[in-house]
C-alpha cells in the first residue's frame, strides 16, 4: 500500500512503502470510547495498566469517536494521552504537539492543539444548508447557535444540526440536492448535514499514512464492539471486536468481519485483555 503525505517542513510529499505484517513489536492502536470507559467518565485499573503500557513502549493509543472535541478532549486527557485523536466521526484530527515530527500542513494551530479538518467547519455547512434546502424546497431549522456557551459547547463544529419539516419527498430532494454539493445528510440521532465523504475508517487511514511518512513500521490494531466502526475496523492491519454490554457481537460485525480476533469479556476488562495479550505477541480467539 503506497501513501502520500505532506506535513510541515517537508521539502516534498513524504511515499512511503509499507506491507501488512500479522504482528509487529510496534503498533498503533485505534479505539472507540464504549470499551474503554465506564459510563465514558471513568478508567478501570486494568484499563488504565494497559494505557500505561501503550505508553511506556511509546506505542499510540488513538482515540477515535462521534463526540465533539469539548466532549473528548476531557477523555484524551483523563487517560493522560499524548497522541492524536478522532472527532466527529473522521471530520477532524486533534493532533498534540510532539505526535510528529512536522503537523500535516493542512492542520491549523487552535487551543494548544493542531487541527486537522477533514470535513468542513460548521459555519460553512450552515450556510450551505440554507442553500440545499431552498433548491430542494424543503423546510429546515437550523439547531443552536454555534457561537454559543453551555450546551452549544457540546454541539459538533463540523456538523450542521437541523429539523426537517414535512414529508417524505422534502427529506429525498434534500439528500440529492446534498450530494450534488458534495455533501450529506444523516438521519442519527436527529438530522445533520455533513462534509462527505468523511468517517473515521478515513480519518485512520491519514493518521496512519501520517506515522508511515515519518519511517515508523508498525501494525495498527482497533478495538469496538459496535457496527458504527466497521469503517474502523476494516482500516487497520488487525481488527479486534469486543462483546457488546448485553453479551454476544453485533452480528453485522461478525458477518463482514468473518475469523476477526474477539476480546473475552464486554467493557474495559475485555479491552485491557485484548490490549495486553496483544502487547505480549499474543494472538486472540477468532470468530467462526
Amino acid at each position: 500500500m503506497l501513501s502520500v503525505v505532506r506535513q510541515r517542513g517537508s521539502s516534498a510529499p513524504g511515499v512511503v512503502a509499507r506491507e501488512r505484517r500479522a504482528f509487529s513489536r510496534d503498533l498503533v492502536v485505534f479505539s472507540e470510547l464504549g470499551s474503554l470507559t465506564k459510563e465514558g467518565t471513568t478508567v478501570s485499573d486494568a484499563v488504565a495498566e494497559a494505557v500505561v503500557e501503550l505508553g511506556r513502549r511509546r506505542m499510540p493509543l488513538v482515540l477515535t469517536t462521534r463526540r465533539a472535541r469539548a466532549q473528548a478532549e476531557p477523555l484524551h486527557r483523563l487517560l493522560r494521552l499524548s497522541s492524536p485523536f478522532i472527532v466527529e466521526n473522521g471530520a477532524a484530527i486533534l493532533i498534540p504537539d510532539g505526535s510528529f515530527r512536522h503537523p500535516p500542513l493542512e492542520a491549523q494551530r487552535e487551543g494548544g492543539l493542531w487541527v486537522w479538518v477533514l470535513g468542513r467547519r460548521r459555519a460553512v455547512l450552515g450556510r450551505m444548508l440554507v442553500h440545499i434546502a431552498a433548491e430542494a424546497g424543503a423546510r429546515v431549522r437550523r439547531v443552536g447557535d454555534p457561537s454559543g456557551s453551555g450546551p452549544d459547547a457540546v454541539q459538533p463544529e463540523y456538523g450542521e444540526p437541523f429539523v426537517l419539516d414535512g414529508d417524505g419527498d422534502g427529506a429525498r430532494a434534500l439528500h440529492r440536492a446534498a450530494q450534488a454539493r458534495g455533501l450529506r445528510v444523516r438521519a442519527e440521532n436527529g438530522c445533520h448535514v455533513l462534509a462527505g465523504p468523511t468517517d473515521k475508517g478515513r480519518a485512520v487511514r491519514a493518521l496512519a499514512a501520517l506515522y508511515g511518512a515519518e519511517g515508523r513500521l508498525f501494525t495498527s490494531i482497533a478495538l469496538s464492539d459496535s457496527v458504527d466502526d466497521l469503517d474502523v475496523l476494516r482500516a487497520v492491519d488487525r481488527p479486534v471486536v469486543v462483546p457488546r454490554p448485553e453479551g454476544g457481537f453485533d452480528p453485522c460485525l461478525t458477518r463482514d468481519l468473518r475469523g476477526v480476533e474477539c476480546a473475552p469479556c464486554p467493557g474495559p476488562a475485555g479491552w485491557s485483555y485484548a490490549v495486553l495479550a496483544i502487547l505480549r505477541g499474543e494472538r486472540l480467539r477468532r470468530l467462526v
